[in-house]
């Protein structure tokens, strides 16, 4: 009688017949190095094979990366196990990776991305204690496009190697802003795109404000974790975000407004834990349009720099992550009755009047309305003749612009 095979085993059989052809196929003929030394240079996007033996314990591949981007590496190995490793030109190890056996398909089959700047590297396939046999891979490459070019010469890793961005509010191009007003232009931006790579941990890029106002940042991550961070010229941290991770879309999408008084500052993009990837990125800038411009120096943050206003006329300011007060003097030619006005784009602010001799005379922690979005207050308050000072302080870390007036 004709005995009939198992549907299961007649597939499982298929598979390894299958598995077992893809190994012994033609592929790029080779003799690969044992050493970094003597390395066999190959191509992305081609196929290659060996064998480890108790004589043959490593074999040893050149590659180099025309830009920063993305390996991706598929490999099949008819033994229990088997070592991957890729190490940059002195020698260091970047990555390795001990894939595990499958008992099904009697095979090791591996597909894995890693990440890393321009350069020359090379990808080692080595013998796991005492297993040997037949392996065949295959490297492909994805460019990450990155705006500003990085090599293992530690590329823009620093405060001081940082990437310059295109400066803003004058950021367009003059024909692009013909006709335009100047808040229009002030609101253009540019597209930025960086990896971090597991031999690239951080991108730093310097932008400027030529005045004080709002960034708006908005960026896209194609790894789980990312930080993005903002230090002023002298390397101090002013804000940090480590946004999370979106299972749907599978990326990290962050939109942030960050308020700065006018200066130089740097972006900074690092890697959380291990995680690596593409990023994009870009920032647009709207003026506070404050009536007395602020640096970084602190123009007007106590008493004794107090700008000084006129009674009657209405005045701009912005309350910043990194000006926190500003002060304001004017002076009352007799005693009379004032009313003070104030509306701020912020959730929460103190408002404080102090007189000569710096004694609170009035103060107001006014209450945001969902309704209109702001801050609005009327204060109507009898102050003899003499001078005065009135203060504007940030509540918490709620930051914004605002517009204030003192007069009958």
């Amino acid at each position: 009688m004709k005995r009939i095979m198992n549907n299961k085993k007649a597939s499982a059989a298929i598979v390894i017949l299958s598995l077992m052809m893809v190994l012994i196929m033609p592929c790029a003929g080779m003799a690969a190095g044992n050493s970094i030394f003597d390395a066999e240079q190959i191509r992305f996007a081609e196929s290659y094979n060996g064998n480890l033996s108790d004589t043959n314990e490593s074999d040893f591949y050149e590659i180099t990366t025309p830009s920063s981007g993305r390996i991706e590496l598929n490999a099949m190995a008819g033994m229990k196990w088997i070592n991957y490793s890729i190490y940059d030109v002195d020698g260091n190890q970047l990555w390795q990776i001990n894939p595990s056996w499958n008992e099904t398909t009697g095979m090791i089959s591996t597909n894995e991305y890693v990440d890393l700047v321009k350069g020359t590297y090379y990808f080692v396939v080595q013998k796991d204690g005492s297993n040997t046999g037949d392996y065949k891979f295959s490297l492909n490459f994805t460019d990450s496009e990155e705006s500003f070019e990085e090599t293992m010469l530690d590329t823009n890793n620093s405060l001081l190697l940082a990437s310059v961005l295109k400066s803003f509010p004058e950021n367009a191009d003059p024909e692009e802003s013909s006709g335009s007003t100047n808040k229009e232009i002030s609101v253009r931006s540019y597209e930025y795109n960086g990896q971090l790579a597991i031999n690239d941990s951080k991108d730093f890029y310097e932008f400027t404000m030529s005045s004080s106002g709002r960034v708006l940042f908005t960026a896209a991550a194609e790894m789980k974790w990312i930080y993005y961070t903002i230090y002023d010229m002298n390397g101090n941290q002013l804000w940090q975000i480590n946004p999370s991770w979106n299972e749907t879309s599978e990326i990290i999408a962050t939109s942030e407004s960050i308020d700065l008084i006018q200066g130089i500052y740097y972006l900074a993009i690092t890697a959380d834990g291990n995680c690596t990837g593409d990023y994009s990125f870009s920032m647009q800038f709207v003026s506070s349009d404050e009536s007395f411009s602020e640096n970084a120096a602190g123009s007007n943050n106590d008493i004794y720099s107090a700008d000084t206003v006129e009674y009657g006329y209405s005045y701009k300011g912005q309350i910043a992550i990194n000006d926190e007060k500003d002060f304001y003097i004017f002076e009352m030619p007799s005693s009379d009755s004032v009313t003070i006005n104030l509306r701020a784009n912020m959730e929460w602010i103190y408002c404080t009047l102090y007189d000569a001799s710096a004694n609170q005379v009035w103060s107001s922690n006014p209450s945001w309305n969902d309704v209109s979005e702001r801050i609005t207050v009327q204060e109507q308050i009898d102050l003899s003749q003499g001078t005065y000072y009135f203060c504007i302080s940030r509540d918490g870390n709620r930051t914004g612009d605002y517009e204030f007036s003192i007069g009958s």
